[in-house]
């Protein structure tokens, strides 16, 4: 068997766009279908605002339909100016940013990847103390989010809001990140908590792993058995 090794390659994109930091980018392919442009080219990012003082820019959307050649800007409607997102995630034909409260969203044309450039602020169903800190997409009728406080909350509707799942009953220790496999959903939080739901968030238990006690991201790559 030959290998051929070629370089790498990498060079700025999107340069005349990002003037702050990135905070997250989601790479959103399409679904095929008849008629539509720039299949599996779709890429949306999210950056930090400017923060306090001059310019005084909010967060904003940069995104690209084509596979990063050309990029566009969209201002992120009704997000505090010096609010700074915790993530991005494409929800069905919504783009959502989660913010420190309360998540945004706004609707994507599904043959062009175009934004709508109104998003809508959502707070309904967040309990005040208990802010969300991560979310986890596993289809546009079941999204999860991590929060402070041990609290668990899931959307089956991002244009409605949430609803409580576990209101610290499987623990009170702060919740930071969340991913999932299958039926199978992890989350991480403070010194080294895990957590776990075997049947698709409807109850959560934690386990004896304590991994580390500042992850920054969790993957999932396990299998169901293993991690149970």
């Amino acid at each position: 068997m030959i290998f051929t090794h070629w370089p790498l390659s990498f060079g700025e994109t999107a340069n005349t766009q990002i003037d702050r930091e990135v905070i997250d980018l989601h790479y959103a392919p399409s679904q095929p279908c008849a008629g539509c442009s720039y299949n599996d080219q779709r890429l949306y990012a999210v950056t930090k605002s400017s923060g306090v003082g001059s310019p005084g820019l909010g967060a904003e959307i940069i995104y690209s339909v084509d596979g990063g050649v050309t990029w566009n800007q969209a201002n992120i409607d009704n997000i505090g100016a010096t609010e700074d997102p915790l993530g991005l995630e494409i929800v069905g034909n919504y783009v959502m940013i989660l913010g420190t409260s309360a998540y945004y969203y706004a609707s994507v044309e599904p043959e062009t990847g175009i934004l709508n450039s109104t998003f809508v602020k959502v707070t309904t169903g967040f309990v005040g103390g208990f802010a969300p800190t991560d979310v986890f997409v596993i289809s546009p009728r079941e999204i999860f989010f991590s929060a402070n406080g041990g609290y668990i909350y899931k959307s089956t509707d991002i244009t409605v809001g949430v609803s409580v799942v576990s209101a610290a009953s499987a623990t009170s220790s702060n919740l930071s990140r969340i991913a999932s496999r299958g039926d199978t959903i992890v989350m991480v939080g403070a010194s080294g908590l895990v957590l776990k739901s075997l049947n698709r968030g409807v109850t959560w238990i934690s386990t004896d792993a304590t991994p580390t006690a500042n992850g920054c991201r969790l993957s999932v790559f396990w299998t169901n058995a293993a991690i149970g």
